[in-house]
């Protein structure tokens, strides 16, 4: 039972002490139980015995069940005790006051839901951070969930029946999506070079690594085999990193174009600092909103699958007219893909006159 200013409240009542019970219960049950309060770790020191060895020690506590929080509306005195009070002299006593805690952690139940409601809202050797809330049953329904997503995630790379099985050529453009190198490169002989089950196998790690890395994990893998388009898109683009049409230059925080001498012919993006750990992910959306580039890689790496020639991107000359009909946007946007143009800090006029001298219209 909780009492408030000496009157019982109870979560179905109107009251706001009810409506903020009611919250806190609602709360705890979809945290699920038990919920264990764990001392801190930072308040557990480490001691050296006298014979040799260490010993773990923290502070026993005395955790009270009243307490008395002030507010804009005055003073709110709550009170759990799990017995009626008595009366004497017109007034309420609670005749347990609190518990001893010897250990290093306690746990409660649905049972305790009160009193879980009142050590966790309102106790203050809770809220000051001397005990902390764990709570087994959403660790284990975690544990279990990623469980059963590796297992989804297995069946579909590598199970005899999965929707991936028959099409071997799909699994190969995810694992290219997922980042692993070379593994729609063909030999002279039309062979790919990277063996299927070496691909699974780099797959389901790259997978497993993202989900590590709280990144690109489980969920996204099953929903990138019904996006198709988008899975398409991020495996030509690594197709495009392995055949060195497009490369990071790290000092210039940017990915180029490359022609077939390797010579920088163009800015595709720009990467902030704040992006350079998931660069080729940058790389990935930015290629998602321009589709000029885009469609210049796909057609590169479509190129080289057809014919067997070297493949380079092909980045189209704008005509004369094209530039003098330009406004600065289009401009700059222009700019963006030409070696040497700068595009920032100048006027209107002066960016036309640039890209007219390095197209040679001038």
């Amino acid at each position: 039972m909780i009492y408030v200013n000496n009157k019982m409240i109870s979560p179905e009542g109107t009251s706001k002490f009810s409506k903020e019970i009611a919250a806190g219960f609602k709360a705890i049950k979809k945290r699920g139980f038990p919920v264990i309060f764990n001392v801190n770790p930072n308040r557990i020191t480490t001691s050296k015995l006298a014979k040799g060895g260490t010993v773990k020690e923290w502070n026993k506590h005395f955790i009270p069940y009243r307490t008395t929080i002030s507010g804009f509306s005055g003073s709110e005195k709550w009170v759990y005790t799990r017995n009626p009070p008595s009366k004497k002299d017109g007034n309420l006593v609670f005749k347990n006051n609190g518990r001893m805690v010897y250990k290093k952690f306690f746990a409660l139940g649905m049972d305790d839901i009160e009193l879980i409601f009142f050590l966790e809202y309102k106790c203050p050797l809770i809220k000051n951070g001397s005990f902390l809330i764990e709570n087994k049953a959403a660790e284990a329904a975690e544990k279990a969930q990623k469980l059963t997503s590796d297992v989804e995630v297995q069946y579909m790379i590598y199970g005899e029946g999965s929707p991936l099985s028959s099409f071997p050529r799909n699994l190969r453009a995810l694992a290219a999506a997922w980042g692993v190198i070379n593994v729609l490169e063909k030999n002279a002989g039309g062979e790919y070079i990277v063996d299927l089950n070496m691909v699974k196998n780099d797959l389901f790690d790259a997978v497993k690594d993202g989900e590590r890395r709280k990144e690109r994990g489980f969920e996204e893998f099953m929903d990138s085999i019904k996006t198709h388009k988008l899975t398409d898109k991020r495996a030509v683009i690594q197709q495009a990193i392995d055949r060195k049409l497009i490369k990071y230059i790290s000092k210039e925080y940017r990915y180029i174009f490359l022609d077939t001498e390797g010579n920088d012919v163009g800015t595709i993006c720009r990467i902030t600092p704040q992006q350079i750990g998931k660069k080729v992910e940058a790389l990935n959306d930015y290629l998602n909103l321009h589709e000029y580039e885009m469609d210049l890689l796909t057609k590169a790496v479509k190129h080289g699958d057809e014919s067997n020639e070297p493949v380079v991107v092909r980045v189209e000359k704008p005509e004369r007219t094209d530039i003098q009909a330009m406004d600065f946007h289009a401009m700059a946007e222009e700019a963006k893909k030409c070696k040497g143009v700068r595009y920032t800090g100048v006027g209107k006029e002066a960016l036309r006159k640039s890209l007219m001298e390095h197209y040679e219209y001038v």
